[in-house]
């Protein structure tokens, strides 16, 4: 490790070993692994005036998730624990046809625990095991340059003096910027074909109430995914609700990009709830006061064949990297694996970039374009998201859909959650093998190409459909 200046000091000659860009849960939970690493000079940066604490949200976290953060720090998990309610249940609810009439109930036993927690929560957890003098907020990132003969690279920030390192890791999100520079012809966020409202509100007793152990989803047939309703458990008496509606374009009240406490987000969602009769999941909408809710379009990210450029000393991670649907729940629990993986390799490898780059590239890249591209075929991508489906059917036509869709949610499951060993897949599964996985990576990529023309990503101009 190199012997740079602390962190806080300001000369602008500084240079840093590590700048991590963006102070998501991936970027700090990598910050406080990297903690760990006497002697290493390092810096995470942020966009915001301050670490957000409020996105309306939840994450949960499985094994994956839990062994990545236990290896990063135990403290992160001890803590998270402290937050977290335990989910031991799924159930699936479909409407009837008929409002008055009862919903038809699929529960079942989830493989293994899962932690919910507030998304601020999280945030907490992990910023709270991170020296204050280690993170600077209040900086936009507009990308980057590259001194090859010097062996770091500036990164630019407006109204802000650029800051160097010699590893500087993009976890910037789905929208970032570190991306963009480092692949300027790709096409940016992909619109997935969903419009989105969640929130997370206080219900003093729900976290000890009868059933706050059940992930409970609930949709209006088996076979149409054009409503979905989320209601989960968030821990500490939360309660959190997301309403997900198909829609041909993303589309926002008022105009602008989204956000929390929107105006006219919560008449937007009760009307289409209303729409459908749904007078039970409007009762919590509307006991949900409008500056909690979110109102968001559903993105992803193209799979990248490589995540690094310059040498090694530039690396995306998190969202940045991989940014996918979230029906599969692996957002933030990859973005964990992915900060682990980078942890283990700086800590193998420093101070070789192109060393770094490439252990973590192989433990990452394959995975996780896998979990991108089954995320997509649970999403709502015109042709796309019905070709990916037809592979699974084309490899074992015997088998009925439905009852595919039940095995392979199963054993992705068994997949993920067997992090971080076969990180290719499960020899000899009927899913999920390498050779299953590796073929299933090369039709997505195949689909991909032969669909783009219908797929949306994200425009420059604000929309309005309010």
């Amino acid at each position: 490790m190199t012997n740079a200046e602390p962190a806080g000091a300001n000369g602008l000659d500084q240079i840093f070993d590590v700048l991590i860009v963006g102070g998501g849960l991936g970027g700090l939970a990598l910050a406080v692994g990297l903690g760990h690493l006497p002697g290493l000079n390092r810096l995470l940066v942020e966009a915001a005036d301050e670490l957000r604490t409020a996105t309306g949200t939840l994450i949960g976290v499985g094994a994956n998730g839990l062994h990545a953060l236990e290896c990063l720090d135990p403290r992160i998990v001890e803590n998270v624990k402290k937050y977290a309610q335990v989910g031991t249940h799924a159930e699936g609810h479909v409407r009837p046809a008929d409002p008055a009439g009862e919903p038809e109930v699929n529960a079942m036993p989830l493989s293994q625990q899962l932690h919910t927690i507030r998304w601020g929560a999280t945030q907490r957890v992990l910023a709270e095991l991170v020296e204050p003098s280690r993170v600077r907020c209040g900086h936009k990132c507009r990308g980057y340059t590259v001194d090859e003969a010097a062996g770091h690279v500036a990164v630019h920030f407006k109204d802000k003096p650029d800051i160097k390192a010699r590893l500087v890791i993009g976890a910037d999100g789905v929208r970032s910027v570190i991306r963009s520079s480092m692949c300027p012809s790709d096409p940016g966020p992909r619109f997935l074909g969903y419009m989105n409202w969640n929130a997370v509100r206080h219900v003093p007793g729900s976290s000890s109430a009868v059933g706050s152990d059940v992930i409970k989803t609930i949709r209006d047939s088996k076979t149409d995914f054009s409503v979905m309703v989320y209601m989960i458990n968030a821990g500490c008496d939360y309660q959190f609700w997301q309403v997900r509606m198909t829609s041909a374009s993303p589309c926002f009240t008022n105009g602008g990009s989204g956000g929390g406490g929107v105006p006219g987000s919560k008449a937007r969602v009760m009307q289409r709830l209303q729409q459908l009769g749904w007078q039970d999941i409007m009762q919590e909408v509307e006991a949900t006061d409008e500056s909690a809710i979110y109102e968001r379009a559903m993105w992803d990210r193209l799979p990248l064949p490589a995540w690094s450029a310059a040498g090694g000393h530039v690396v995306l991670l998190g969202d940045a990297a991989h940014a996918m649907y979230s029906g599969p729940g692996q957002g933030a629990r990859t973005a964990f694996e992915d900060a682990h993986q980078m942890f283990l390799a700086i800590k193998q490898h420093w101070p070789n970039p192109a060393a770094i780059a490439a252990q973590y590239e192989e433990a990452r890249v394959h995975r996780a374009s896998i979990i991108q591209n089954y995320a997509a075929g649970m999403a709502n991508l015109a042709g796309l998201s019905s070709d990916i489906n037809a592979f699974w059917q084309q490899l074992h036509p015997d088998t009925p859909d439905a009852d595919g869709r039940t095995e392979r949610f199963r054993e992705f499951q068994l997949w993920l959650n067997s992090y971080p060993e076969k990180m290719h897949g499960l020899p000899g599964s009927k899913y999920t093998s390498p050779e299953a996985l590796k073929a299933f990576v090369e039709h997505c990529a195949a689909a991909t190409a032969q669909h783009s023309a219908s797929q949306q990503h994200m425009p420059s101009s604000k929309i309005s459909c309010a």
